[in-house]
């Protein structure tokens, strides 16, 4: 039997969507950092280990790509980000311009959360929950 450090969940965004994300996240025993996004500060942001999912859940490209960027140089163990699949392709299309690879593009899932069109910020907070789980038990 191996020992695994309690995961962490970084969470970032502007919206109630962050607050529900954290609250469902530290109910289910995870280390959370949530940053609300106030203005144009990018925020100080932890260390992205293997041990870190990642929740961006902006609703602009503006204010999600100078922290996907961030995170792309870490290792966590998931990436998700809120937005439609076309959203995606803008987000994926932008980061291309910047330099990153395909692969490390690859490591982003989106749309975010078990199965895409929450309707609330609830069900989306237990969806992106479940989702990080089932992927930190997947991850050797």
């Amino acid at each position: 039997m191996s020992y695994r450090p309690r995961p962490k969940i970084f969470i970032g965004g502007r919206t109630l969507e962050v607050e529900a994300t954290a609250n469902v996240a530290k109910a289910a025993g995870y280390e959370v950092f949530d940053h609300i996004r106030d203005g144009n500060r990018l925020p100080e942001l932890p260390p992205f280990d293997e041990n870190t999912a990642v929740a961006l859940l902006y609703h602009d490209l503006d204010h999600e790509i100078p922290v996907m960027r961030e995170v792309l140089l870490g290792s966590p163990f998931y990436i998700g980000a809120l937005g439609s699949t076309r959203t995606h392709a803008n987000r994926i299309e932008r980061l291309s311009s910047l330099g990153y690879s395909p692969s490390q593009l690859s490591r982003i899932k989106a749309p975010i959360g078990l199965f895409p069109k929450a309707r609330d910020a609830q069900s989306l907070a237990l969806l992106i929950v479940a989702e990080i789980a089932y992927v930190r038990q997947a991850t050797p």
